[in-house]
This record gives C-alpha cells, structure tokens and sequence, in this order.
C-alpha cells in the first residue's frame, strides 16, 4: 500500500513539473478565425468540441507532439440509423508567422485512467495519412485533415472517443494553443513523450477546439473489452 501511495504521489509530482515547464499566458482571442481544408467532406455532423473560441495560451505548442479532446458520439444530433465512421478531424490554432509543418489526425477508443479518474485517449481507430500544411501568415486557422472513412471502423454512439492532432517536429516559433470559455477537465490533453495530461492541469482556461466530421455507416464494430470505469462513465 505504501509503494502504491508513493507512486501515485510521484506521478502527480512528475505532471506538476511537466505543467511548470509552460508558464502560460492566457489572451482573449481576437482576430479572424481562417481556415486550412485539405478537402471537401460531406460529413453529416459534426462531433467533438465546436464551441467558439475564446482563449489562446501564448506559445504553448512546441511540436513533437500530440493534442486531443474526449467526447462523447450522441446520436440524436447526427441521425445516422447505425453508426458513424469519421471523414475529417479539425483544430485550431494561432499562429506567430508562416510556418510549414508536418502533421496527421487520428480517432481514438478511449480508456479508462483510475489515478485521474478520467476517460483517455485509448487505442486507435484509425488516422490520417501525413500532410505538410503551409501557413501563409500570422493568424487564427481552422486546421482540417481528412482521413479516408472507408479505413476507419463503423463504430457505436453513445460512447466517448478522442480525437488528436499531431505536429510531427518541433516548431522555432511556438503557436498559440486556442481553448474555449467553459472549463471542463478530463475533456483536453497533451502528450508529449509520457501519456496523456490533463491541459487543466497547465492553466489552460477551457476545453480546446478540436472537432470531427463524420458520416454514416452501417453494421458498427462492438468493442467488447471496455474496462468497468469506462463503462461506469457513460451513466455519469
């Protein structure tokens, strides 16, 4: 028991050093929201967070590394008769200047973590391929990648997903990270080497903007090795 208490004890010491590491600056966003579409979906709904954004914690994102957010896929919003599969997964981001990076997309199951308490970004489902994306100024950008749906399992609603964002190498000049007014927890994440951590944990003042369009699809593939805390969340 004490050497479970002692690791627990490290670990939160550990995620307190790693969010000590980025002294963030929170501003109001202010600007024009542009968009970055490498294709036309034709998704039916959109799933993920798609509050406006209200925040942007100056020069958080490195690079080298992975975002995402936690939702939960309702039906009822959609009107897909069976399941959904994702086409195409968005973020946003504020850019310093232009700047050309390589970056991909995946949609995740998620997972159980019993130390936070909180559903994480799991396994994947499936990803993008790697695109290099060109930023032709300083500014706000709507960053969509597609990723071709038939590679993508038909999967079930009404239980929670992720949906991340990767920027491949380091950046020499740090982009904004673009967060929403309403706070959550357990919602956004970073992982840059170690697991996934809670933005909260960092000061990041809401949930980030990350969204994905999906579509319809039949015969949704049942996952039947859900742990009991991922399963007991869905009644929360």
């Amino acid at each position: 028991m004490r050497i479970l208490i002692t690791i627990i004890a490290c670990l939160a010491l550990a995620t307190g050093a790693l969010a000590a590491e980025r002294n963030v600056t929170v501003t109001p966003v202010d600007g024009v929201l542009n968009s970055i579409d490498l294709a036309a979906p034709s998704g039916v709904c959109v799933m993920g967070n798609t509050n406006a954004p209200a925040w942007a914690s100056g020069e958080f994102i490195w690079g080298a590394e992975s975002y995402a957010i936690v939702f939960e896929a309702q039906r009822p919003p959609c009107g897909c008769p069976a399941g959904f599969s994702v086409e195409q997964i968005h973020s946003v981001v504020q850019f310093p200047g232009p700047v050309t990076f390589g970056v991909y997309v995946t949609f995740h199951e998620t997972e159980y973590d019993a130390s936070a308490d909180c559903m994480v970004p799991g396994a994947e489902i499936c990803s993008s391929a790697l695109y290099t994306v060109t930023i032709p100024s300083a500014g706000m950008y709507d960053i969509a990648l597609p990723i071709d749906p038939t590679t993508c399992a038909c999967t079930y609603f009404g239980y929670k997903y992720a949906a991340s964002m990767t920027f491949v190498d380091a950046f020499d000049e740090y982009p904004d990270l673009i967060s929403d007014n309403f706070p959550v927890g357990c919602t956004s994440y970073v992982d840059y080497g170690g697991g996934w951590l809670d933005l909260i944990d960092f000061g990041v003042p809401g949930e980030i903007i990350i969204n994905a369009d999906i579509v319809c699809c039949e015969n949704p593939v049942p996952n039947e090795d859900r742990s009991w805390g991922e399963l007991k969340s869905l009644f929360r």
